[in-house]
């Protein structure tokens, strides 16, 4: 952990985790599954080579109490919609408090505050942050931004289709649903 907060992003996400700690699902609040799913158009760089590729992001979640569990899939499509690549993840975590992730490198903390759970991930350089907003019913909306680290460039991640990293230049949403059920 010490090593995390060497960065100003990881000082960063461990002040939004304190921040959140206050916000925290009201113990025995009934259980929310939250599945729904993210495109995005995601330009990068490997070995000095620029390319474009789809990539979805399915997640599947169960929020109760001070909880989260569930998983989570990134997937790179190829041009006509077929998944060629994939890569699994599960999660287990206590709302605002960070933790390390076990398959992609970082570290992440989820934050829920009124109605949005903000889902924050670093990666070798920058993160990916998710927010969701809950709405009436079985209705909520999904939000996706990459975020730079100050003075260090492009975000770096694990590359989920040819091993070692990648810079990614940019990250565009192209689309996302996401519905609730609630017990």
């Amino acid at each position: 952990m010490r090593a995390l907060l060497a960065t100003p992003l990881a000082a960063a996400l461990a002040g939004l985790a304190m921040a959140g700690a206050a916000a925290q699902v009201p113990t025995g609040r009934e259980p929310v599954v939250i599945e729904g799913s993210l495109l995005l158009d995601i330009h990068f760089r490997r070995s000095g080579v620029e390319g474009n590729s789809s990539v979805r992001i399915d997640f599947y979640m169960t929020m109760a109490n001070d909880r989260v569990e569930g998983a989570y899939s990134r997937n790179v499509l190829s041009r006509d919609g077929r998944v060629v690549h994939a890569e699994n993840n599960k999660v287990s975590a206590v709302l605002g408090k960070v933790i390390e992730a076990k398959n992609d490198p970082g570290y992440g903390v989820a934050i829920l505050s009124g109605n949005t759970l903000t889902v924050l991930k670093t990666a070798k350089v920058g993160a990916n942050k998710i927010v969701i907003t809950m709405g009436r019913g079985s209705g909520c909306g999904v939000r996706f931004e990459q975020l730079r680290e100050t003075g260090k460039g492009n975000v770096e991640r694990k590359s989920i289709d040819a091993g070692g990293d990648i810079e990614v230049i940019s990250a565009r949403k192209v689309s996302a649903n996401c519905r609730m059920i609630r017990s």
